[in-house]
């Protein structure tokens, strides 16, 4: 039996953030006056991480997007349904689109992704109805 996350929305987004100075910053911006129900605070914190992770201009480092999607497949994994529901849609969905978008190329980050993460963005590459360049399905 998998063990449960105790973090919950904006405390896993803030221990996700400082995984690296790149995503910390955006995490900050996004979140320093930031109010309103928890869920939609942590829904806009991981976007923010996950615009950091698709960014071309000041890139998070390989070992640290390594130590990202790892976590991030561990909130997914063993987090509540709310939190795996706000990874998945807010940071997955951020980075994939900064894919869809030509602002990141996805095999650069297709090596991280866990079970969790690679069935999301497989379901939401289906449900857009588009193959994402650089992702390997299964």
């Amino acid at each position: 039996m998998a063990k449960q996350i105790d973090l919950e929305g904006i405390e896993a987004a803030r221990v996700m953030g400082a995984l690296s100075p790149e995503t910390q910053r955006r995490f900050d911006k996004a979140t320093w006056r930031l109010t309103g129900h928890p869920n939609d605070v942590a829904h806009t914190a991981f976007t923010a991480i996950g615009v950091a992770v698709g960014s071309s201009r000041q890139p998070v480092s390989t070992s640290d997007k390594k130590k990202l999607f790892a976590f991030a497949e561990q909130l997914i994994r063993d987090g509540s349904h709310d939190l795996a529901f706000s990874v998945a849609s807010a940071f997955l969905g951020t980075v994939w689109q900064a894919a869809q978008n030509g602002g990141l190329d996805f095999s650069d980050v297709d090596a991280f992704l866990g079970p969790e993460s690679r069935r999301y963005l497989t379901w939401l590459d289906d449900v857009e109805g588009t193959r994402t360049s650089g992702f390997r399905r299964a």
